[in-house]
């Protein structure tokens, strides 16, 4: 028998200073599970993750910052298996930022 477990985690960061900024939440994790979404709301812009490989994504991320995009990233902590490492770059000045994720059982 599988117990499953629905969860989710809502986030929210404000961007008080003048410039764009980068924020990373560390959101701890249990073992058997995985974030299967990340949604990032900001007034009316939705960033909605997708599931890539982990050197395609980080480019990604990289490029969307240095073009001034506003960006989302997220990955297993490679140090910390128990914790989720999201990243969120360009976050404009005065703006709330909320993050939501959802995590899932793994598949055994």
């Amino acid at each position: 028998r599988r117990c499953v477990q629905e969860t989710a985690t809502t986030l929210m960061y404000y961007n008080s200073s003048q410039l764009n900024v980068e924020a990373v939440f560390m959101l701890p994790i249990y073992e058997d599970v995985c974030i299967e979404s990340l949604t990032v709301k900001m007034g009316d812009t939705i960033i909605q993750s997708q599931i890539k490989d982990k050197m395609q994504a980080k480019q990604e991320y990289q490029d969307n910052l240095q073009q001034g995009n506003t960006v989302a990233y997220g990955q297993v902590h490679d140090d910390l298996k128990d914790v989720m490492k999201i990243k969120l770059g360009n976050i404009p000045n005065d703006q709330i930022c909320l993050l939501y994720t959802s995590p899932s059982p793994r598949d055994s």
